[in-house]
């Protein structure tokens, strides 16, 4: 093998680190691990055996999905090439001898195998799993969750159906050749809760955020909606708030994905954007300076909300009985069922100078 194979070998082995979603909280988990399998559904596309060479013209795939999908991508060009990515990275990238880990968010673990074939389609494979884009698997070992490095979590927590861990390749080998030694765990609350909150968050592509920022949004009452996704060029949701149904508030909403602060420019933009009678506000991960605080209240000027990270964190914690089941699974938080007893007291009264 000449010098410039090798290079090309090793390239793709490095690049051979997988991640697959068995549905919605794993829920094809078990026939994945007891048939030898992964998969993914995009049912409508039919066969997909000729997306498999390479020569395969990936604009035709991309037109397909736009063709049986047009109401979901409609004015969504950004959402329509991450799956056009998704489908093309099961069917030609994801290659014989790959590492696969495939996250079962209900029990906490993570199933980890080989690739042993190449791609196979039928429209009913005769199980419990009705998604027919299949390779099968030769399954090396289920880790617990707990175990894995944050950046590993982080990862494994997109909440993409197919995606790449290239770059965790030296902690997934070692996971694959022994078995982690259980570690003991601890539970994060207060001040660390928050901020592991906004670090996953963070790994959230900026899509991804907005459309969690509008779920939120809901659940507090707003009517809110995504609006034409553009890269950061203006308002991301607008919607209708119901101000304690004595008056319907027009609300736009800009969403800053960023550890680094946000200044009065995003404040004086935000601003900028509004009509006379909507209100604004700005969310992000991260917090403001003072000069953004300042001018957010400036006299005799609209006034525009300001929702930092911390904030933000406090929010999801309010509302987290009601947040979609994948966000809960992404944000990775438990919640403690304490004894109704518990959640009350009582001040018993004293006379300190009182001898019994």
């Amino acid at each position: 093998m000449s010098k410039t194979m090798k290079d090309r070998s090793n390239q793709e082995t490095a690049s051979g680190y997988w991640a697959v979603r068995m549905g919605e909280g794993g829920k094809f988990v078990a026939q994945a691990e007891k048939g030898n399998f992964i998969a993914i559904g995009w049912n409508d596309l039919g066969n997909l055996e000729w997306l498999t060479d390479e020569k395969a013209d990936i604009q035709a795939i991309k037109q397909k999905l736009r063709n049986l999908y047009r109401q979901v991508y409609s004015g969504t060009p950004v959402q329509l090439g991450i799956n056009t990515g998704q489908v093309l990275n099961f069917v030609r990238e994801i290659k014989k001898g790959n590492t696969v880990l495939v996250p079962n968010p209900e029990k906490r673990k993570i199933l980890m195998g080989k690739v042993v074939g190449s791609y196979e389609y039928k429209e009913d494979w005769g199980d419990d799993c009705n998604y027919p884009h299949r390779k099968k698997m030769e399954w090396i070992r289920t880790a617990d969750r707990d175990n894995l490095s944050q950046k590993l979590k982080y990862s494994i927590g997109a909440l993409l159906t197919v995606f790449n861990l290239s770059r965790h390749q030296s902690e997934i080998e070692e996971l694959s050749i022994k078995r982690t030694a259980k570690k003991a765990t601890k539970e994060i609350t207060g001040d660390k809760l928050i901020k592991a909150i906004i670090d996953q968050l963070t790994e959230m592509n900026p899509r991804e955020f907005e459309e969690f920022i509008s779920h939120l949004l809901n659940l507090t009452g707003f009517e809110a909606a995504t609006t034409q996704y553009v890269g950061d060029k203006g308002i991301d949701i607008e919607g209708t708030l119901n101000a304690e149904g004595l008056a319907n508030v027009a609300l736009k909403v800009q969403v800053k994905r960023v550890k680094i602060p946000v200044g009065i420019r995003e404040v004086q933009r935000m601003r900028g954007t509004l009509g006379s009678d909507d209100h604004g506000a700005i969310v992000t991960t991260s917090h403001f300076t003072k000069q953004a605080l300042e001018e957010a209240e400036s006299a005799n000027k609209k006034v525009i909300t300001l929702l930092d990270g911390t904030v933000l964190a406090e929010i999801i914690l309010k509302y987290y009985d009601e947040l979609d089941l994948k966000y809960r699974n992404f944000l990775g938080i438990r919640k403690k069922q304490i004894p109704l007893a518990n959640q009350f007291f009582v001040i018993e009264t004293y006379n300190k100078d009182h001898k019994p």
